[in-house]
């Protein structure tokens, strides 16, 4: 600081880079000490790889979100998608990638057979395509 109390310009600019600097750094390390101290879970990370078209897909899931605001979390979302077959779980993420897509495929018919669907802004989807559509938003 100068005599007079005023900053000067550089003393500012290095104030504001240190704080900077502060307030990205620590979510950031907060989330690697989350990771390291729980086990990871790479399936929702690979089902929300199925969308070529992610902003779409956010777009959906937001508006998913919406109607069903409850499921608004990565964990329940990855349980939901796989909550009708104890094994599909294993198998989604031991799948190459024709296999994944295949698995998701059928699962999405099964809930068009059951009536598992859900009206997102006029489009008829089955819900399990509208959680995918979710967890890539929340990612």
């Amino acid at each position: 600081m100068t005599p007079s109390g005023n900053l000067s310009r550089r003393v500012f600019l290095q104030m504001l880079l240190s704080l900077n600097v502060y307030i990205f750094s620590c979510p950031a390390y907060s989330h690697a000490q989350k990771d390291a101290s729980h086990s990871f879970d790479p399936l929702p990370s690979k089902l929300a790889s199925l969308f070529h078209h992610k902003q779409s897909a956010k777009k959906v899931g937001l508006e998913y979100l919406k109607i069903a605001p409850r499921e608004a979390d990565i964990s329940l979302l990855s349980n939901l998608i796989c909550s009708f077959d104890g094994e599909y779980r294993v198998k989604l993420l031991h799948a190459d990638a024709g296999g994944f897509r295949e698995l998701l495929r059928q699962r999405l018919c099964l809930d068009f057979e059951q009536d598992h669907i859900v009206t997102v802004h006029g489009w008829i989807l089955s819900v399990t395509e509208a959680r995918l559509c979710a967890l890539t938003a929340l990612l």
